[in-house]
């Protein structure tokens, strides 16, 4: 299915606690000069209308490309919380989420997942080895499962994305697009992947 970019919000969840970062907010740090969630917000710009970013903290840093920024409206329900908060903000039918540690987000990506579609309502890629169910493209209105799915106690992205039965696409060439940094030391090694 060919979705148009101008039809598709996409949404940078930017809400973790990273832990392993020690605390700091990871999609702030640098990669080559540029902060992580700056770089997604580059490659990402061109395959959607607008941007929003979910975050639970410095939102003036995240409001500086001039993107809504929404908060969690209920603590601790994880990256689906995120996406059911800000999906009420998304006037467009279709959205396409990512986490806000993935700098290596390929630029067709949303166009593939798109083709990729055929009669299932939601894409997610896989990288070869396992489903990236954080990178969905999927309908607007799928935030009341998302809701329902939340409100029943359950908080896994996976269970929740695969009770959609989505289309899943090999995106195996270009599984960097999946790469998350989640350490000091895995963002020092990033800086030699070529981008």
């Amino acid at each position: 299915m060919f979705i148009p970019p101008h039809a598709i919000t996409g949404i940078i969840l930017c809400g973790g606690q990273a832990r392993r970062m020690g605390g700091v907010d990871k999609p702030l740090q640098r990669l080559g000069g540029t902060s992580l969630v700056e770089t997604i917000r580059e490659r990402l710009a061109p395959q959607v209308a607008r941007i929003i970013i979910s975050a639970n903290r410095a939102h003036e840093a995240y409001g500086q490309w001039g993107d809504a920024v929404i908060a969690d409206t209920t603590a601790a329900l994880g990256p689906l919380g995120g996406l059911a908060a800000v999906l009420p903000h998304v006037t467009t039918p279709w959205f396409f989420c990512c986490p806000g540690d993935a700098p290596f987000l390929d630029r067709s990506l949303v166009g593939r997942l798109a083709g990729a579609l055929g009669t299932a309502s939601c894409a997610i890629p896989t990288d070869g080895h396992r489903a990236q169910c954080l990178f969905l493209l999927g309908p607007t209105t799928v935030s009341t499962a998302i809701d329902a799915y939340l409100a029943s106690g359950a908080r896994s992205v996976h269970g929740c994305v695969a009770a959609q039965q989505p289309a899943v696409l090999d995106a195996s060439d270009i599984a960097d697009s999946f790469r998350n940094i989640n350490s000091p030391e895995e963002l020092s090694a990033a800086a030699s992947v070529p981008r």
